[in-house]
């Protein structure tokens, strides 16, 4: 399962937006304004396995630790031009 979500003018994720998605594969988050990802924004998505997070606004700063320390599968991670 996939969900592309790029080109919407996205500023944050919060905790929990993409809960119980556990068949989710892919999210494309691309050509956003994200600069803001929290904590347990992917909490739970064992099959992510790309994501992609490229042209947004990331700092590490509003980054908070470990976001991605349940996305035991990914194999991709873009964040080119952030």
């Amino acid at each position: 399962k996939r969900i592309y979500l790029e080109n919407n003018l996205i500023n944050e994720i919060n905790d929990f937006v993409f809960f119980n998605l556990f068949s989710l594969n892919m999210l494309q988050l691309s050509h956003n304004q994200i600069s803001s990802i929290s904590r347990l924004s992917f909490f739970n998505l064992t099959n992510l396995e790309e994501l992609d997070l490229s042209y947004n606004r990331l700092d590490s700063i509003k980054i908070e630790n470990n976001f991605l320390k349940d996305l035991n599968s990914l194999k991709i991670l873009k964040l080119k031009s952030n």
